[in-house]
């Protein structure tokens, strides 16, 4: 859409980390990183969904309507809907951009 557009991804999943490398990789405008954003630096725990566009840090709420929901229509238990469970590397957003001394971010 813009010429000059710099663009900041992050994606801690490894395999959907994997696929935007394919996709984007070979663009210089996109900047890809293998991380998760957080309030903290260090690791987190992903919980990985069968639908792992969905993984999260949090902690499921088994008794969540929208659990049960998601899980009905995967057509498994909730208590399945986790595939598994890793750390991975996450980042604050502001020691992210302080460490790369951005001025300007068109797309994060």
């Amino acid at each position: 859409m813009y010429k000059n557009i710099k663009i900041y991804a992050f994606e801690p999943n490894p395999k959907l980390f994997g696929k935007l490398i394919l996709k984007y990789g070979n663009k210089n405008n996109i900047f890809l990183y293998n991380v998760g954003v957080s309030n903290i630096n260090g690791q987190l725990e992903l919980n990985e969904t069968i639908i792992d566009e969905t993984s999260t840090f949090e902690k499921l709420n088994y008794n969540s309507e929208y659990l049960q929901m998601k899980a009905n229509v995967v057509g498994v238990k909730k208590e399945e809907i986790i595939n598994k469970k890793y750390l991975v590397d996450v980042i604050t957003l502001s020691d992210f951009i302080s460490e790369r001394r951005l001025n300007n971010i068109d797309i994060l």
